[in-house]
């Protein structure tokens, strides 16, 4: 439930000191609870308890992404950030989707911290080599990839051999320090 997750997410940030809380793309549906299913505001019940856990934790908390409808006909994969008082902070719509059903966002993903500019990029955004680019240029101080496991690993098979994962997070991230240089 929302309720365990939330409570696990407090026990780690409290236990760990952590200063940012990075949950994956698509971690979350919109819950039975929320009456405007897809308006990103704190009337969501699961964005009112991730606010509540970013202000009580004092912590940043992206939430990978979330389907947005911005009207009937227009839905975006946006991530949400929530700062250390659990405002509504930065919203960036995915810019690459593959879905017929959803519209590609138009701007670049920036939030302000106290460490300095946090870049964003959602799953496989991190591969476009002008998607760095444009974060390089604005000399960020990191940048999060909330993405998803890849599709190509057989969840049985990575049971059984977690290295098979780890193996897959090097081999991107090589590619991904190539794109830098």
């Amino acid at each position: 439930t929302y309720i365990q997750a939330v409570e696990n997410l407090e026990m780690m940030a409290l236990r760990y000191g952590c200063d940012l809380i990075l949950l994956p793309e698509m971690c979350m549906e919109h819950p039975a609870q929320c009456q405007n299913e897809g308006e990103l505001t704190l009337e969501n019940v699961a964005l009112l308890m991730l606010s509540r856990l970013a202000k009580q934790c004092r912590v940043y908390i992206v939430l990978g992404s979330v389907e947005e409808r911005a009207d009937c006909n227009t839905v975006y994969d946006t991530c949400v950030v929530f700062n250390r008082e659990g405002d509504i902070v930065f919203r960036y719509r995915k810019q690459t989707t593959n879905w017929t059903n959803k519209v590609q966002g138009t701007e670049p993903g920036f939030f302000d911290t106290e460490f300095g500019l946090v870049g964003v990029l959602l799953g496989h955004e991190a591969d476009e080599e002008a998607r760095w680019d444009l974060l390089l240029e604005r000399q960020v101080s990191m940048v999060v990839n909330p993405s998803r496991v890849g599709a190509q690993l057989d969840p049985v098979l990575l049971r059984a051999r977690p290295d098979l994962q780890a193996a897959a997070w090097h081999q991107s991230f090589r590619h991904i320090e190539r794109v830098v240089e």
